[in-house]
């Protein structure tokens, strides 16, 4: 399946063709008089700006903005002037557990907010430069603006492909290139920063897709396409007849309903060939492509967001595709599991017992917990195929989660004290937070079937998100390094805006799984 995904406005440095001018400023520098506008504007265009910042009562508190247009002599159409507010509110520096990090995320937030005022204004071409930050040194300012700038691209996003006529032409931003005015050599955390947003767009793309498009068929096909293109990658895809001889009757029930073929891939990347046998990381994800809830049916309200029940595994997808871009020194595993859960005379039904590829049996008490039966038979596959030394999976799993952590947080599991430490400090670097929930060996006596060696839902209505989570690490065959990163409030569609995030599929995830991978996992 030959896919364009959505464009997005790459971010370049030091161009000087440009409209308008980003000067994200602290008070101080502010209070005192210091605007700095480098080559770009005159003295003259300063004292002008500086009266109309009065005229106008801009006094520079966070988030506080102000266009300023008809500038004595720069040949700009304008400048922006954006308050960071009191110094204690834009220090770029705050610890995290592990280690003292720059938590630029915050900064990301502020361009998402920028990004609305700037496509309100209708720019077109805008540059970015924050030398007026008090008391930062400039590689810091340099990382802040591409910070700013990483913002406002992840807000840009628009998912509008299927709109036509004048309503597709309101919704289309007009920001057509962004640029860092940097002093320093940043050069390839810009292009990092791309490569990410590449997997971001990627990731939203596929969440944002009706079900009608994207099906386990439809979907199998567009990551060997892209496999294809990236070109430092191996894609095996197994369809219902593989998957029958390995026994992986978890994942096929769930598809009994649908008229469409179920699927696993696995897509390697080696980016440390000198192990090429050794797996670091495997990246499992869940990919119910349409999810009704089966003979367990949903409620019709809401049902069309079911769409994105595959968020885990374009999380997952969107991630490895970003390690072979950028070329990271690592040995990883992507594997999916696609179905669709649809009602049909051969659909599963409540009560059925299915036989696991592991062996293990699981009663079906509810057809709508299906996702963890789909990663059942892939996490198991992955462990005995790949041994690899880290599992993650990633799922919109439980509604449980939602009420937990809302739209916050995901919901970190783990069974490794030093993972969960350290993904919770990605989290927290990245703006992609994880909240560590208990596995505690009481709950899973929740899971513990009559007929079968495990139900798929716990008894009684508490601690969904944490039995669902023990009903998975049944299926890790004794793995010492995994986590399950419940993502349902995080990653699945939203009904309005967030900080760095228009309504729809946020791509959550992306950052979180580069940040990891990039500072615990990588070889050096």
């Amino acid at each position: 399946m030959s896919y364009e995904f959505t464009k997005l406005v790459k971010i370049s440095l030091n161009v000087d063709d440009f409209g308008y001018l980003l000067l994200p400023i602290s008070k101080e520098n502010f209070d005192k008089g210091e605007i700095n506008g480098g080559k770009y504007l005159s003295s003259e265009d300063i004292d002008f700006v500086k009266k109309v910042a009065s005229i106008r009562d801009f006094k520079c508190e966070c988030g506080e903005n102000l266009m300023i247009s008809g500038l004595p002599k720069s040949n700009l159409k304008g400048i922006i002037l954006h308050g960071l507010g009191e110094k204690k509110k834009c220090d770029a520096k705050e610890e995290c557990e592990k280690e003292k990090c720059k938590k630029l995320s915050r900064f990301e937030e502020k361009g998402g907010s920028i990004c609305g005022f700037i496509s309100s204004a209708k720019i077109e071409k805008l540059a970015i430069s924050c030398v007026n930050i008090a008391n930062a040194e400039e590689s810091i300012q340099d990382e802040i603006a591409l910070s700013i700038a990483f913002g406002i691209v992840q807000k840009n996003y628009t998912f509008s492909r299927y709109l036509t006529g004048e309503k597709a032409i309101e919704k289309l931003s007009k920001l057509s290139a962004i640029s860092v005015i940097a002093k320093t050599d940043i050069a390839a955390k810009t292009e990092h920063v791309n490569l990410t947003l590449q997997s971001i767009y990627a990731a939203r793309d596929l969440g944002n897709e009706p079900a009608n498009i994207i099906n386990p068929e439809t979907y199998s096909a567009l990551m060997k396409d892209e496999v294809k293109k990236i070109g430092n990658l191996d894609i095996e895809i197994l369809g219902e007849k593989e998957m029958e001889k390995l026994g992986m009757h978890a994942l096929l029930g769930v598809g009994l309903g649908s008229d469409v073929e179920s699927k696993t891939v696995i897509i390697k990347y080696i980016g440390n060939p000198s192990a090429k046998d050794k797996i670091d990381i495997a990246l499992v994800g869940k990919g119910v492509t349409f999810d009704s809830g089966g003979l367990s049916i949903k409620p019709a309200n809401g049902m069309e967001e079911m769409k994105d029940d595959m968020a885990g595994s374009a999380l997952a997808f969107a991630s490895i595709c970003l390690l072979a871009r950028r070329k990271a020194k690592v040995n990883a595993i992507c594997a999916v599991g696609l179905v669709e859960n649809m009602l049909g005379g051969k659909a599963q039904k409540p009560g059925d017992i299915v036989k696991t590829m592991s062996g293990k049996t699981i009663e079906v008490l509810n057809t709508d917990a299906e996702g963890r039966l789909v990663l059942a038979d892939v996490l198991y596959y992955t462990k005995t195929k790949f041994n690899p030394e880290t599992i993650i999976d990633f799922a919109t799993l439980t509604g449980a989660i939602v009420v937990a952590l809302g739209q916050e947080y995901a919901g970190l599991f783990s069974n490794n004290d030093e993972l969960a430490k350290n993904l919770a400090c990605s989290g927290a670097k990245t703006g992609e937070k994880c909240w560590r929930l208990p596995l505690d060996k009481a709950f899973d006596a929740m899971i513990d079937s009559q007929f079968a060696d495990v139900r798929n839902t716990g008894t009684g209505r508490g601690a969904g998100s944490i039995t669902a989570a023990h009903f998975l690490g049944r299926f890790i065959d004794g793995h010492e390094k995994w986590a399950h990163i419940d993502i349902a409030g995080v990653g699945g569609i939203i009904t309005s805006d967030k900080k760095l995030a228009k309504a729809g599929a946020t791509g959550f995830g992306v950052k979180l799984v580069d940040d990891y991978i990039q500072r615990f996992v990588e070889k050096k």
